[in-house]
């Protein structure tokens, strides 16, 4: 496995639900600098580090460049 991923509830901010993929700490992607790629049902798309910080929004839209 390279991703864990989390179904998030529904908030008044997200549309309906939150998806989070994190990286598997024996993984591949375990020091990938994205982190926890997060995206909920409106389209919001950020990333967070391993240790729960939120990136800069420039670096977390790298991040998803070219990934739907």
């Amino acid at each position: 496995m390279i991703y864990a991923l989390t179904l998030l509830p529904e908030f008044a901010s997200n549309g309906g639900y939150t998806i989070e993929a994190a990286p598997i700490a024996s993984g591949a992607m375990r020091d990938d600098a994205c982190g926890t790629f997060v995206i909920d049902a409106i389209g919001s798309k950020t990333n967070r580090t391993n240790a729960n910080a939120p990136l800069e929004a420039a670096r977390s839209s790298s991040c998803w460049t070219g990934k739907g």
